[in-house]
């Protein structure tokens, strides 16, 4: 009975999961609305059943066809996680900031999910000593302001609407409150003279708290990425990528994983993912306790040296705290 059983699961097992792979992959890849579902979460964890049946096909069936599956599903979990290149980057490199100092200004990025204005949240900024500040979901203007005063002194500004603020050791040029979402844009002078075009962004939640199942909720995921698209799409329009434009970064709450397809506008326009390039660590940062998807990104024009990002634990937020550190030289 078990030979013919175990015959039958190996004829039929490892097939059947070398075309879930397939069948994921393509889905991947083509990244259709209909099936924002399936495409919104990122790879490595569509793996991790795949791995798991696999071992157990393999230890059971012990064929040819289920290590090469096993092998598949693991390789992907591995490779298809921004968050394995971080971790290795963090045990091989030991990068000197003396050094790279030498080459031109080091800048540090923060951005802060306040979580409904908690100011303790963004207080923990003091500590980190940024040089632009981002905030979603911001305390009230008057704690911007005390928080302006002790991050940078008379020479620090701010921009805020919506709960989003924008916080510099620098003056703002120019700022505008994104048509649709509580995004907010701004073109920033920093004290040493380096012009900056920023967006902080806050979209829509992606992923839906529960239910995840019902029809209802998979039709809300397709409609809430195709208006996240659009405005990520709006977040660059105009810009391209030459020397004559201000360093660019469109940064903050994006409340997607990394990989979805909001973020191809960006890719489009040459803006890069800065913990795909610098990343230290595991970028994820939400669900603040047990990181699963990494919602708070980075995107940044070519023009700087990035140096490293990683993310802090915080217990003021249901998100963690996002750190960019990079490098500008005079004529950025």
């Amino acid at each position: 009975m078990w030979r013919h059983f175990k015959i039958v699961l190996c004829w039929l097992v490892p097939p059947l999961l070398l075309t879930a792979f397939a069948g994921l992959w393509v889905c991947k890849f083509n990244q259709w609305d209909s099936l924002t579902f399936i495409t919104v979460i990122p790879f490595w964890i569509w793996a991790l059943p795949g791995i798991l049946v696999s071992a157990i096909a393999a230890v059971l069936i012990r064929s040819r066809l289920s290590y090469i599956a096993l092998a598949v599903w693991f390789l992907t979990a591995v490779l298809s996680s921004a968050e394995t290149w971080g971790v290795f980057r963090s045990a091989v490199s030991q990068q000197s900031s003396q050094k790279t100092e030498q080459d031109g200004y080091r800048l540090k990025l923060v951005s802060i999910n306040c979580r409904n204005g908690t100011l303790k949240a963004a207080q923990q900024a003091i500590a980190l000593k940024p040089d632009i500040l981002f905030l979603q979901e911001a305390p009230d203007e008057s704690n911007i302001t005390i928080l302006t005063e002790k991050l940078f002194g008379a020479r620090g500004s701010f921009v805020e609407a919506n709960s989003t603020a924008i916080i510099g050791d620098g003056q703002f040029l120019t700022f505008a409150p994104d048509e649709e979402t509580p995004s907010i844009h701004a073109r920033f002078r920093h004290a040493e003279g380096f012009l900056l075009d920023l967006t902080n962004v806050k979209l829509e939640m992606a992923i839906p708290e529960n239910e995840f199942w019902r029809q209802k909720a998979r039709e809300k995921m397709k409609v809430t990425r195709i208006k996240n698209r659009k405005s990520v799409r709006r977040f660059v329009a105009g810009y391209t990528p030459n020397s004559g434009q201000p360093v660019r970064i469109v940064a903050g709450d994006f409340s997607t994983p990394h990989g979805d397809d909001i973020f191809r506008p960006m890719k489009k326009v040459g803006l890069g993912d800065a913990f795909l390039r610098s990343g230290r660590g595991t970028g994820n940062t939400f669900p603040q306790k047990s990181p699963v998807f990494r919602f708070d990104q980075v995107w940044i024009s070519s023009e700087p040296q990035l140096l490293k990002t990683f993310t802090i634990k915080t217990e003021y937020s249901h998100h963690k705290i996002l750190v960019c550190e990079f490098l500008l030289h005079a004529d950025s």
